[in-house]
C-alpha cells in the first residue's frame, strides 16, 4: 500500500499546482490580448473623431469610462510585463501544460498541440492560424487573419487544461484503483504460493487481508462511517448490503469468506483445510472483480 499512500498525499498538491498553471495561462491570455490585439472596444473609438466641444453628456460619460479603461490596461500591462517576455511566459506555460495533458488526458494531446503549431501544411486560412503564428506576428490583411486570430486558440488550450483539472478526481481514482488492483494481484499470487507449499493458515490470512482491504475501500467510497476502532469484513459487508452495493447472495458469500478468514487467523476447534484456504482465495478474486 506504500505507493498508493504516496499518491494520496500528492492529490491536493496536484490540484494546487494545476490551478497555478491555469492561473499562469490566464495571465498569458490577458498579456497576449493587451500586447497583440486592440484592447479598446469599438464603442469608444468614435470619440477620437470629435472635439471635446462636440461631446454631449453621453460622450463625456463614455470618455470617463475610456480614460479609466486605458488606465487599467496600462496598469495591467505594467504588471504583466514583470512576468517576462511574452514568448517566454508562453513557453513556460506550454512546456508544463503539455506534460500535464500528456500524462492525465493523452486523448486530448493532439488537440492541445494543434492550437500551438500546425503539424504540416501552409497557412492558408483563419482555420490554420496558430498561437505560434500570433507570437511571430504573422498576418494577412487580405485574408483577415493576424495575431488577434490566436486569441481563441489560447482560450482553447486553457479550456482543455481546465477540463483536465475538473476531471482530475476520476483520473486519480483510476490510478488509485490500478495501483490497488496490482497490489492485490500480487498478494493473491503470494497466497497461492503459500498454499502450494502447505502453509494453509498463512495463505488464508493473506487472502483475508486482501478481501478486507478491498471491501473497506468500496465501503468508504460509498460513505462508510463507524465509531468502531477496528471494523472488519462483516461490518463492511453489512454496510454494502444496506446501500444495495451487494445483493443478498453476494452478502452471504462474503460472510462465508469472513468465517474462513477467522478460521485461518485464530485457533479454533479445527484447523482450516487446504480446501478452505483455496475457497477463500478464489472467493476473494471474485469479489475483487464483482464488488466495485
Amino acid at each position: 500500500m506504500e505507493e498508493e499512500e504516496k499518491l494520496s498525499k500528492t492529490d491536493s498538491r496536484l490540484v494546487t499546482e494545476l490551478t497555478a498553471l491555469i492561473d499562469l495561462g490566464e495571465k498569458f491570455f490577458q498579456y497576449y490580448s493587451i500586447e497583440m490585439t486592440d484592447p479598446i472596444p469599438e464603442k469608444y473609438k468614435y470619440l477620437g473623431d470629435l472635439s471635446p466641444d462636440e461631446w454631449d453628456e453621453r460622450d463625456k460619460k463614455l470618455n470617463e469610462e475610456y480614460c479609466q479603461l486605458i488606465e487599467e490596461v496600462l496598469d495591467s500591462r505594467a504588471e504583466l510585463r514583470k512576468l517576462g517576455k511574452l514568448t517566454t511566459v508562453y513557453q513556460k506555460f506550454y512546456t508544463k501544460a503539455h506534460r500535464v495533458v500528456a500524462a492525465l488526458a493523452p486523448e486530448r494531446l493532439d488537440d492541445f498541440v494543434s492550437q500551438y503549431r500546425r503539424a504540416r501544411g501552409d497557412l492558408n486560412s483563419l482555420v490554420d492560424y496558430t498561437i505560434y503564428d500570433g507570437l511571430m506576428g504573422i498576418g494577412n490583411k487580405h485574408r483577415n487573419y493576424g495575431p488577434k486570430s490566436a486569441v481563441q486558440k489560447i482560450r482553447n488550450q486553457l479550456d482543455i487544461l481546465i477540463s483536465v483539472r475538473d476531471s482530475l478526481g476520476s483520473v486519480l481514482f483510476e490510478i488509485h484503483q490500478t495501483l490497488r488492483m496490482d497490489l492485490f494481484d500480487s498478494e493473491i499470487s503470494a497466497a497461492k504460493h503459500l498454499l502450494d507449499r502447505g502453509h494453509v493458515r498463512a495463505a488464508g490470512a493473506v487472502a483475508g487481508v486482501v478481501l478486507e482491504e478491498h471491501l473497506k475501500s468500496v465501503a468508504q467510497r460509498h460513505g462508510f462511517r463507524t465509531r468502531k476502532k477496528a471494523p472488519g469484513i462483516s461490518d463492511y459487508n453489512e454496510f454494502l448490503k444496506s446501500q444495495s452495493v451487494v445483493d443478498i447472495v453476494t452478502w452471504r458469500r462474503i460472510q462465508g469468506l469472513a468465517d474462513i478468514r477467522n478460521l485461518c487467523d485464530h485457533a479454533k476447534d479445527r484447523a482450516p483445510t487446504e480446501e478452505d484456504a483455496d475457497d477463500l482465495i478464489l472467493g476473494t478474486e471474485r469479489m475483487l472483480k464483482s464488488v466495485l
